[in-house]
């Protein structure tokens, strides 16, 4: 049982993660146009100012859960052992 936890915890992160990711980028955000002044910038994502956190909270924990996931599959895979590596 305990050789299983790992496992699962990197499906998890790799789920969570992938979902994370996939929520910050299939959400519209309203963008201001191009050449819009510090102001109009200022005034025009003024209500968004939760809605910008949350997106930045998915983009950095989602990468996270994604680096971690990663990272898993390389340790389980055996791979960080040179010894074990195919020659």
């Amino acid at each position: 049982m305990p050789a299983r936890l790992p496992r699962m915890a990197a499906a998890a992160c790799g789920i969570l993660g992938f979902a994370a990711l996939g929520i910050y980028y299939s959400v519209p955000f309203p963008l201001p146009p191009p050449d819009a002044t510090l102001s109009q910038l200022i005034e025009g994502l003024r209500g968004y100012q939760n809605r910008i956190f949350f997106d930045a909270w998915l983009l950095a924990t989602g990468s996270l859960l994604q680096v971690v996931f990663v990272l898993a599959l390389v340790h389980l895979a055996g791979a960080t052992n040179p010894h074990t590596l195919p020659r």
